[in-house]
């Protein structure tokens, strides 16, 4: 059983040692101000945590705790690009760049910084849904490993639950095709790599929509409204799927799912109405207007930069559960701004070692705020 509540009432202490003592297992949504986070239980144990605040990549991390270099990194990162159902974690750890005890501290510490901050909030908003978590090659982490001992919270020292809500942990067992379905998020849930959103990253992003939904049309927002810029399994008789989607123009002020996903920036999971943009996406898609549809997106410094769009149309089939991308959303939000950031720092040193020289011609290549090239 689903529950939520506020921050106030329960911290996120609090929840952490409930999770452990109830052996919960599924996805815990916080959200505070214009910060999220996400922390994913299994039995008790947490598989993953992450918190909008914080910029590392596992990538970034190993190079710090210098256990791999720039060109090993990127290295790794081109062989991932052809086997994309792998993690970084693993093809380091095969490959022999990597121990798997050095991949395990990586995560520990990833997971641990991310803790660290939400325990921070004083206020704010939780979420849980449960759902089953399988195994995959991930690190399944006790509550006092990842936390200083001074941060863990004593047994009994927060107030119970109620029955209904304890036992919220303990998700049905038919719910199967989440299982299945996870074994596509461990792949993203040990690695933020840190591409411009350029062509790789949209792939990347619809390809794991394609596991979600049925078809999918990725969104770059603007101030007068959201463009199509690529899709997944649309099919639109006598048309070309591709061009329809890159054609498609859904004006902001009028209203539709991708501005309620843009506006709330959290997913819009919701039946698509009659009329305004609603409308005009399904009519652009084929006409059919399915049961439900989804808007989720990703946030580049308190901005929302993308909104994807999903339905199952033909099928039509209920949208399961969506942990997996929610979560590579944010991820994706995180990576822009750490390219960003890092494309930024190496114009200023352009800039500074260009002084002197003829003119100004090294700020010719500014960073490119977002979107596609």
């Amino acid at each position: 059983m689903a529950f939520s509540g506020e921050l106030t009432d329960r911290s996120v202490a609090e929840l952490l040692n409930d999770a452990a003592e109830s052996r919960w297992s599924g996805k815990l949504r916080l959200s505070y101000r214009e910060g999220e986070g996400v922390v994913l239980f299994d039995r008790g144990l947490i598989g993953y945590a992450a918190s909008s605040a914080l910029r590392e990549t596992f990538g970034s991390i190993l190079m710090a705790q210098k256990k791999i270099t720039q060109v090993q990194l990127e290295q790794a990162l081109e062989s991932q690009r052809t086997l994309s159902r792998r993690s970084l974690g693993s093809i380091l750890v095969e490959s022999g760049t990597l121990t798997q005890e050095a991949m395990n501290e990586a995560v520990r510490l990833q997971v641990q910084r991310a803790l660290a901050d939400l325990m921070s909030w004083e206020g704010g908003r939780y979420e849980f849904q449960p759902m089953v978590v399988a195994g995959g090659d991930y690190v399944s982490l006790p509550l006092a490993e990842v936390l200083p001992a001074e941060r863990v919270p004593e047994a009994g020292t927060s107030e119970p639950l109620a029955a209904e809500i304890r036992d919220a942990g303990r998700p049905p067992r038919q719910d199967q095709e989440a299982e299945s379905r996870l074994l596509l998020f461990r792949q993203m849930a040990l690695e933020v790599r840190s591409p411009a959103f350029t062509g790789e990253m949209v792939s990347r992003v619809l390809d794991m929509a394609s596991s979600v939904v049925s078809r999918a049309v990725l969104f770059s927002c603007r101030a007068e409204g959201f463009f199509g810029i690529g899709q997944s399994g649309v099919e639109i008789e006598g048309a070309n799927a591709d061009e329809v989607a890159r054609s498609l123009v859904i004006p902001a002020d009028t209203m539709s799912i991708l501005r309620d996903a843009s506006e709330t920036r959290a997913t819009a999971r919701q039946t698509l109405r009659k009329e305004g943009g609603d409308a005009l996406l399904v009519a652009e898609l084929g006409g059919r207007t399915p049961s439900q549809g989804l808007a989720a997106p990703i946030v580049v410094n308190n901005r929302v930069m993308v909104v994807l769009y999903g339905d199952n149309l033909p099928e039509d089939r209920p949208i399961g559960s969506i942990l997996e991308l929610e979560l590579l959303m944010i991820q994706a939000g995180m990576s822009v701004e750490n390219n960003l950031l890092q494309k930024r720092l190496q114009h200023y040193e352009t800039l500074s070692e260009g002084q002197g020289d003829s003119g100004g011609e090294a700020d010719s290549e500014a960073p490119v705020e977002g979107g596609s090239r």
